[in-house]
């Protein structure tokens, strides 16, 4: 929940200033070292509005536990999905 409502004290902005409802994306690396580094946003319906917001989302998170194969710290994908419906 924590990382839902992260994302979206930054992505809510936009939404509160479009009628949006849909299906984000977003997809982020967590390198070796622990910081996330920013990728790909992906809605559906496709809208380039959002890439912005969470590009400043991902540059501020502080910094994350990095995957481990074999002991050693690797770069790791994520994808967090997230559904936005308007009530």
């Amino acid at each position: 929940d924590s990382l839902q409502n992260y994302f979206y004290s930054y992505y809510g902005k936009v939404i509160s200033k479009i009628d949006w409802e849909g299906y984000l994306s977003v997809m982020f690396v967590v390198d070796s070292t622990g910081k996330a580094i920013f990728k790909q946003v992906i809605t559906k319906p496709e809208t380039e509005i959002f890439n912005r917001s969470m590009k400043d989302c991902i540059d501020s998170m502080t910094k994350w536990m990095p995957g481990e194969i074999g002991g050693k710290k690797v770069n790791t994908l994520l994808s967090i999905p997230i559904i936005q419906k308007i009530y």
